[in-house]
């Protein structure tokens, strides 16, 4: 047979291939993955790859492709191949240095646009912002909103910067490097500001809880994971240090392990925060907690 008349497999036929490799590592939803990380290795939107399904997939796509069903087959994570994530509706470039957004920690964005919606110009700090899924949401949906994103890791920066120009946003953006709130109040240039809300998705895993993780889970930064001893040790210093950003009438919004929400209530409480609620993930645990500073 000649080259130019050689046959080359199909889509359909690579993506049964992959979810039968994907199977054999013990992953789930792996006809979606296949699909998925087909499309990309092809360059093409996901709801064009099954308008083609009997097109054929020439060598280096080919071998792309089966490159990465090898490592997602090695639980690498999906969205570390592919390089992006969807949240609230919004594509988010992700990496090795940023945790991936979950779907869960939506609803501390729409319970923090909620908060929001009544004012004109709120200015807002986004602790720990990893990729700036929250921050950049917040800035997007609230179009008068002025987002502070913050970050102990510069590389965690440089990917919420550039999602912040993905989508427009960069402009009422403000990205700040250092430990939680400490580049708020040890700089000149903003100790005296005050915020109407501060939120974060901080570390809240238990430490000796880690190694338990799925290992796709294990594989991203250990910081974000880290929540030490008892998976408390950030709300111990974040809480506090919010009360002294946020301005009378302001708010703290919090996402929280699904069996802390005693723990951080508790601790939200011994620092002046009044109006504690909590809010459930689309599973039905607790996921998000809020406090209120008191106006006067």
């Amino acid at each position: 047979m000649k080259d130019d008349e050689k046959r080359y497999p199909t889509v359909i036929e690579l993506i049964s291939w992959g979810e039968k490799e994907l199977s054999a590592g013990g992953l789930k939803n792996t006809g979606k993955e296949a699909e998925i990380l087909l499309s990309f290795s092809l360059g093409i939107p996901f709801k064009l790859l099954l308008t083609g399904l009997n097109k054929q997939v020439f060598p280096e796509t080919e071998n792309l492709y089966r490159e990465l069903v090898k490592k997602r087959k090695e639980h690498y994570p999906l969205q570390y191949l592919t390089g992006i994530q969807n949240f609230m509706s919004l594509d988010f470039e992700v990496n090795e240095k940023v945790l991936i957004p979950r779907w869960d920690t939506e609803i501390l964005v729409e319970q923090a646009l909620e908060m929001l919606k009544k004012l004109d110009a709120p200015r807002v700090i986004d602790v720990g912002t990893g990729s700036g899924a929250i921050g950049v949401s917040l800035a997007k949906y609230h179009r008068g909103s002025r987002v502070f994103a913050l970050d102990i890791s510069l590389e965690a920066l440089e990917v919420a910067k550039r999602n912040a120009f993905r989508h427009g946003v960069e402009g009422r953006m403000v990205f700040l490097s250092g430990n939680l709130l400490d580049p708020i109040l040890n700089a000149p240039d903003y100790k005296d500001l005050k915020f109407d809300l501060v939120v974060s998705n901080p570390p809240y895993i238990p430490r000796e809880e880690i190694k338990n993780l799925p290992r796709d889970v294990q594989q991203e930064p250990y910081l974000a994971l880290n929540g030490g001893e008892d998976g408390l040790s950030c709300y111990r210093e974040l809480i506090p240090a919010a009360k002294k950003v946020l301005k009378s009438g302001g708010y703290l919004l919090l996402e929280i392990g699904w069996d802390q929400a005693e723990n951080v209530k508790e601790i939200c409480r011994s620092h002046g925060f009044h109006d504690i609620l909590v809010f459930r993930d689309y599973g039905g645990r607790d996921r998000v907690i809020s406090g209120y500073i008191p106006e006067g």
